[in-house]
């Protein structure tokens, strides 16, 4: 087989790992979606059936009449967007001071790790003693509470994400900031945030999904002024059966403000994600 044809060969084994791969991931996106528009005598059968003989609007129609939904989203919403903006601002202003060895070596890498043990705790082995501290403080059922929940389990991840960021962003930047009277904080807000974009979209989406999707913090420390959509899905799982029409119909409405959030953020997750991947 000459070059030409050795090159067709591999190209078309690479299109069909890549076709492979998108199926895949992509799969369990349509299976969710086709069962929310399922009648209810297709969604449990044996064999599958994957295409629906007919679309229905049903299981829409239940989720939205469930009485206290708008409240559930209105929580979510809440939760996430200001737990994203915390751990956003908290994590880069400590990341900066991190990456530009504003510490002593030896603190700096000792809070570096701390960061890193930090995040590898199983989240199911802290929930008790969390627990008994916020309602200590008569936290349990709050926003605050919450808050301070996914911010604090957020933070080691941005932080560690951010570090490597500005750690290849050229110093010389600033020093000319620097050298135009800007201070400390002036330099961090109008020099290096902007460059850090990438970045900042790259943590915000993914702290975003965790607070959006987090289920075991909300469904302890929440009952009926905070209760979010993860714990509202977990609902529909009772001794009578599971509900499988309307958990997929809120899967699917969970779903379609994530995708539309990356989608706008593409541009800057793609640059993020690739940032200091290539140096000279």
């Amino acid at each position: 087989m000459n070059d030409v044809g050795a090159s067709r060969v591999w190209r078309v084994i690479q299109y069909g790992f890549v076709v492979l791969l998108l199926f895949v991931v992509a799969f369990p996106l349509y299976w969710l979606v086709v069962q929310s528009f399922k009648l209810g005598n297709e969604l449990a059968t044996d064999p599958p059936i994957y295409i629906p003989s007919e679309i229905t609007f049903q299981n829409y129609e239940q989720i939205l009449s469930k009485a206290g939904l708008l409240g559930n989203i209105f929580n979510s919403v809440f939760v996430a967007l200001v737990s994203t903006a915390l751990t956003l601002t908290i994590g880069a202003m400590a990341a900066y001071s991190l990456a530009r060895r504003q510490l002593p070596a030896n603190f700096r890498n000792w809070l570096l790790i701390s960061v890193l043990i930090i995040r590898m705790f199983p989240p199911i082995t802290t929930i008790i003693p969390y627990f008994v501290l916020l309602a200590g403080f008569g936290l349990i059922d709050t926003y605050v509470g919450l808050i301070i929940t996914y911010v604090a389990f957020g933070l080691p991840f941005a932080i560690w994400i951010l570090v490597g960021f500005f750690q290849e962003l050229p110093y010389e930047i600033e020093e000319a900031a620097m050298m135009d009277g800007a201070s400390y904080f002036q330099r961090f807000r109008l020099v290096v945030l902007p460059l850090a974009r990438p970045a900042l979209a790259v943590t915000a989406v993914f702290v975003l999904i965790f607070s959006w999707n987090e289920f075991l913090f909300a469904s302890i420390l929440t009952s009926f002024n905070t209760k979010t959509l993860p714990v509202v899905m977990s609902g529909f799982i009772s001794d009578k059966g599971i509900e499988w029409g309307a958990m997929t119909a809120l899967g699917t409405m969970m779903v379609v403000p994530v995708i539309i959030v990356a989608w706008l953020s593409q541009k800057h997750i793609v640059r993020g994600l690739t940032f200091g991947a290539v140096k000279e």
